[in-house]
């Protein structure tokens, strides 16, 4: 009996301790404390001695607490960038503080995203020989930098992770197991490098899914230790997604996105759920996914971007404008923010801007102001028949018709064979007593659509008021022979 009660005892205090590892761990996990802003600005204006002593904070709790890693990689993340002037900071860096490691592995991300800008994201067989040469010239320098890092601080697992990615990228499956197994010797509860190496064995890596999955189960080991071990197989569904989304079968992939959202929350996957979405026209969900992934990861430059383009699909164009502000601060270098900053900034923009604002404003009955946005439009594209017809349908709306008139004159100026705008313009100089002009207009709708009933019984209207009966009678027969009802009624009193 007393035995049994040890055995009850042992049981108890083991779950007692599972349970506080499991709560230790599951309030850290997918928090970022990393400003990506202040990591930036210390190291652009060359105060090296605060952000050595940042990156080392981040690097010790890392080591202290296991659970801390991503708040290494989120830190050093700023240095992936293809900003030219970057190198001779960090050579400055180096240059002042080569005894320590933070600059080294800055420096080695720097050189890692290098490689891939010099080797461009096309297919192989579109790929130069001279580009894949460059890329391997900045993988050796990438390395390099590693290695010093490494001998410095061993216990570097976000270097054990730019290796791998390197052994992936030249083929070196030697190099990335033996990372991987040297990262593991010293943190074997690692979420990071297993999630690098479990991305290694995607197909399009030459690897399988059926690899991917042994590797997880030979992780989920750990799991009682790591329970984010448990969110790895998010990425088989997150890969699978991937093939989906390149193949243009977006609406598979968000529900393989989702699936993989359920075993990880993670900023990445909710980032390319969005651009799903996004393909989709789901704008409104596509932003609510790049918010999530801005939750998760804050001041990410990427993210912003994309926000920045879905708020501008919503029309919430000065919103789009500041998060796209923003990304360019964090990443003043991409390629896309520069793109997205060019066409925001362009007159095509502004003139779409302008002409949404003022339908907006149409459909909500404020004219005037609709009036005000439609002119902004003319102003910067004044030989668009759209801006003129919708400025007309406004002066019409408030009864300013020789105002409404102008523009519509200006619409059959560019589109001759617009026929709602010939008989808005009939019905204008109808009701301004112009009959001459409205039975010359009428007449070129009867011209350009020899069956519109319509137009012969306005004609018919035109010709009682010019006191022209017996034309009235002809039109106003023709308009009932032709379908129009309340022509009939007219020709029969006429006759």
């Amino acid at each position: 009996m007393k035995t049994l009660q040890s055995i009850l005892l042992l049981c108890l205090l083991i779950a007692l301790a599972l349970t506080q590892v499991q709560t230790s761990i599951q309030p850290n996990l997918f928090q970022r404390k990393v400003d990506p802003g202040t990591i930036l600005f210390l190291f652009q204006n060359k105060i090296f001695k605060s952000l050595n002593t940042k990156l080392q904070e981040w690097q010790n709790s890392f080591e202290e607490d296991f659970t801390q890693e991503s708040n290494v990689y989120d830190a050093f993340e700023v240095f992936e960038s293809s900003d030219p002037l970057y190198e001779a900071i960090l050579t400055s860096w180096i240059g002042k503080f080569g005894t320590t490691y933070p600059p080294y592995v800055a420096r080695a991300i720097y050189y890692y995203q290098r490689a891939w800008d010099a080797r461009g994201h096309k297919w192989a067989s579109e790929t130069t020989e001279d580009q894949f040469q460059e890329m391997r010239r900045f993988f050796t320098l990438a390395l390099e930098d590693i290695k010093s890092a490494l001998s410095i601080n061993p216990k570097l697992d976000i270097c054990y992770d730019k290796m791998i990615n390197i052994g992936m990228a030249i083929g070196d499956d030697v190099l990335k197991k033996n990372a991987l197994s040297i990262a593991l010797k010293y943190n074997p509860y690692g979420y990071k490098v297993r999630a690098t190496f479990l991305y290694s064995l995607t197909p399009r890596w030459g690897g399988s899914y059926q690899e991917m999955e042994e590797f997880v189960e030979e992780s989920e080991r750990y799991v009682l230790t790591n329970p984010e071990l448990k969110t790895l197989r998010g990425q088989i569904f997150a890969d699978k997604a991937h093939v989906c989304s390149s193949e243009e079968d977006y609406g598979r992939a968000v529900q393989l996105y989702t699936e993989a959202i359920k075993h990880r929350k993670s900023a990445n996957y909710y980032a390319d759920r969005g651009d799903c979405y996004y393909n989709l026209d789901y704008y409104k969900q596509a932003l609510d996914d790049y918010e999530t992934a801005l939750k998760i990861k804050p001041n990410t430059p990427n993210f912003l971007r994309k926000k920045s383009n879905a708020l501008y699909c919503l029309k919430k164009f000065s919103e789009a404008q500041d998060a796209l502000e923003k990304a360019a601060k964090l990443d003043p270098n991409s390629k896309w923010i520069k793109k997205g900053k060019e066409f925001l900034e362009s007159d095509g923009a502004k003139v779409y801007n302008h002409s949404s604002k003022g339908i907006e404003y149409f459909r909500a009955q404020r004219y005037q102001d609709a009036i005000t946005e439609f002119t902004e439009a003319l102003l910067l594209q004044g030989d668009s028949p759209d801006h003129y017809y919708n400025r007309a349908l406004c002066y019409h709306k408030l009864g300013r018709y020789e105002e409404a008139l102008k523009d519509y004159k200006e619409v059959i100026i560019r589109r001759r064979d617009d026929l709602n705008t010939y008989k808005a313009i009939v019905w204008i100089e109808y009701h301004l007593g112009k009959y001459d002009d409205a039975l010359t207009t009428s007449s070129t709708i009867i011209k350009l659509d020899p069956n519109e009933g319509e137009a012969y019984y306005n004609r018919a209207l035109i010709y009682i008021a010019k006191g022209r009966e017996n034309d009235a009678y002809t039109d106003a027969r023709r308009a009932c022979d032709l379908g129009c009802q309340q022509a009939c009624p007219l020709a029969e009193r006429l006759r």
